[in-house]
């Protein structure tokens, strides 16, 4: 007798099975049923994730634990705590070389609220997280100037230059000040005294990716020199950083920067923040930062990126953010009084075009600008050339 295929309806499901000389269907059938949930009572004894046992109600989905919405959230608070109207921190300015704070040759960091350390790429990874250097995939070239406060202007040059996995790079910002204001000690103008301003460093650094680019880590060495018309001073010091991708869209960054010296020489600076990537169109950052000459900022960025492909041409990003900077008063200028910016402090503004196609290099500028109060509106632009 030839086995044979044949298909039970039970009460309680379908049995399958095939029939072998000297069985009748119905036998074989009810043995491969009682041996199927036998077998799968054993595979779901213990509380197998995600199944249930027969006669029992699935378990409950368990929930996943977002580490990017706890940062986000933990950023809220921060703001949240914050007073804008609070007046400026007795400690702040105290220590030496604030040009260094001013964010020289990164625009896109300034208009993303200055919350950049965990998306530090390229060569302006060199002005706030060196491992970002590590991300570079083509040889770099950064040109910039700075329209800083009441005259104070610079120029910066950076270049990135990748040999595999490590990858080296170096910068250079000038700055001047012009019309300084002179006085003695009774405050009375010293028309005639020629006052010259001139400071600059310069940093040369190295990043390497580690762990299948899970990892960067960073280091650089920087030379300091300032001179505000008075005792000249030189001083050396060292930038370390981190980068790690928690996942495939979230990334975390660490830098310490200017670390070395004395307070009152160069003041140092601690960072640490987020970035979230929401589709590959919109980047959310977050980032806390701590000088030793002051108390605890937070910044917040967004990021709206065009993608190259649809405008066929180029790359657009459009960016926003705030830094809970301290309360700077209301600024005169009828252009700010017309955007209704004149009494803010710590938003920020910018753009950034790139495109791969640009005579056979990548071309990119980018911008930000913002508003300090009754100390006036900070222009930052440079240009990127990649090859």
């Amino acid at each position: 007798m030839k086995s044979r295929d044949f298909c039970k309806f039970t009460e309680k499901g379908v049995a399958v099975g095939i029939a072998t000389p000297g069985q009748t269907p119905n036998s074989t059938g009810e043995n491969l049923r009682d041996f199927s949930n036998k077998r799968w009572q054993s595979l779901t004894a213990g509380g197998w994730p995600g199944i249930a046992t027969p006669g029992q109600d699935p378990p409950a989905k368990k929930q996943k634990f977002h580490f990017a919405k706890v940062l986000f959230l933990f950023g809220l608070f921060l703001l949240c705590l914050w007073s804008p109207a609070r007046a400026i921190d007795s400690d702040a300015g105290t220590g030496g070389a604030q040009f260094l704070k001013i964010g020289a040759g990164n625009p896109r960091a300034m208009a993303l609220g200055r919350a950049y350390v965990a998306q530090a790429e390229g060569a302006d990874a060199l002005t706030w997280n060196p491992a970002g250097l590590g991300r570079t995939q083509r040889k770099e070239a950064v040109f910039g100037y700075t329209n800083w406060l009441q005259g104070f202007n610079g120029q910066y040059l950076a270049y990135a230059h990748p040999l595999g996995r490590t990858v080296w790079g170096a910068n250079l910002a000038y700055f001047t000040l012009d019309d300084f204001d002179v006085r003695n000690e009774q405050g009375i103008p010293q028309v005639g005294t020629t006052v010259l301003v001139r400071d600059f460093f310069s940093t040369f650094a190295v990043a390497r990716s580690l762990l299948t680019e899970r990892l960067f880590l960073g280091g650089g060495l920087k030379w300091v020199h300032e001179d505000n018309s008075g005792p000249i001073q030189d001083s050396f010091v060292a930038d370390l950083g981190a980068l790690v991708r928690i996942r495939e869209n979230l990334h975390a960054g660490f830098a310490l920067q200017n670390f070395g010296a004395p307070k009152a020489d160069v003041a140092s600076t601690l960072r640490f923040g987020g970035v979230l990537n929401i589709r590959k169109t919109f980047n959310l950052s977050l980032e806390i930062s701590q000088a030793n000459d002051n108390e605890t900022r937070v910044g917040i960025g967004g990021e709206f990126i065009v993608p190259e492909y649809l405008l066929q041409l180029g790359q657009i990003a459009f960016r926003a953010g705030f830094f809970s900077t301290d309360n700077l008063g209301q600024n005169l200028s009828s252009f700010l009084k017309t955007i209704q910016m004149d009494r803010t402090s710590g938003l920020s503004l910018g753009i950034g075009l790139f495109s791969n196609r640009a005579f056979g290099y990548g071309m990119g500028l980018d911008y930000a600008f913002a508003p300090m109060g009754a100390l006036g509106l900070t222009h930052h632009l440079t240009v990127k050339m990649k090859f």
